[in-house]
């Protein structure tokens, strides 16, 4: 929710700086103001506001730092509902088990190719058929440690 906000309101931003590149402000009977983008009467005043361009680099940061908070909100949340109820010892390896499979489950959605480490030193890579069931293997393990029972 947050994240959407964000881009709201720096989408926005840039909308008003492109689109206004003057603003008037006439008040009505009852001193009210209306502003517009063209004197409305003799009276209308034109207004000195200031803008700039948005930073792409900065909203993109910014998203990235809000999308990182809510990541981590959730994983807390989720953290929490796994060890509800368990014993102290017992939460504590169900989140390692779950932090573990996560971590792997990460690594395989990423990697273009897998090893497994051969006795004499060397590396075998995995076919792609392989990497593929390697990949779904480590699905199922975060189902699996990281569902509450």
């Amino acid at each position: 929710m947050k994240l959407i906000l964000a881009t709201l309101c720096c989408l926005l931003t840039g909308l008003a700086a492109t689109a206004a590149e003057q603003v008037f402000v006439t008040y009505d009977s009852q001193g009210r103001p209306i502003y517009s983008d063209r004197p409305l009467s003799p009276q209308s005043k034109p207004l000195d506001i200031r803008t700039r361009p948005t930073d792409p680099e900065q909203v993109a940061a910014v998203e990235a730092e809000l999308a990182a908070a809510e990541a981590q909100r959730r994983q807390r949340a989720a953290d929490e509902q796994l060890v509800a109820g368990l014993s102290e010892d017992e939460a504590a390896r169900r989140l390692e088990q779950c932090n573990r499979a996560r971590e792997q489950a990460a690594t395989y959605s990423t990697a273009q190719r897998l090893y497994e480490d051969l006795a004499d030193g060397g590396r075998r890579y995995l076919t792609d058929e392989e990497l593929e069931r390697a990949r779904e293997s480590s699905r199922q393990a975060v189902i699996r440690h990281c569902t509450p029972r």
